[in-house]
């Protein structure tokens, strides 16, 4: 695997997943993000330490299947694949996802 440079390292985080079952995942510390398909868990886990400034203690990641998309009349296409990181966080650190406004 290639080394990666600071610099990069926030464009391994493309967004955070919000869904009912990911807000429960919140109260027991798992934070849900998505990642391109090629990260390791090593580079992601450095990619959130550095961004947010919290340990992580485990992660979990999941490939989500290929979606087809139609691309004109007869021809199909696919929607580019993405990598699903479920990351667990020490008991004492935690991530503003949602800010109070």
């Amino acid at each position: 695997m290639a080394k990666i440079i600071s610099s990069e390292l926030p464009d391994l985080i493309l967004s955070s997943v919000i869904t009912d079952k990911t807000i429960k995942l919140l109260e027991t510390k798992n934070y849900t993000f998505l990642a391109p398909k090629e990260v390791s868990k090593i580079a992601f886990k450095r990619a959130i330490e550095d961004m947010f400034k919290v340990k992580v203690n485990s992660i979990n990641s999941l490939n989500l299947p290929n979606k087809k998309k139609r691309v004109g009349r007869y021809k199909t296409g696919s929607l580019p694949l993405y990598k699903k990181m479920i990351v667990k966080l020490d008991s004492k650190d935690t991530i503003d996802l949602f800010l109070d406004r």
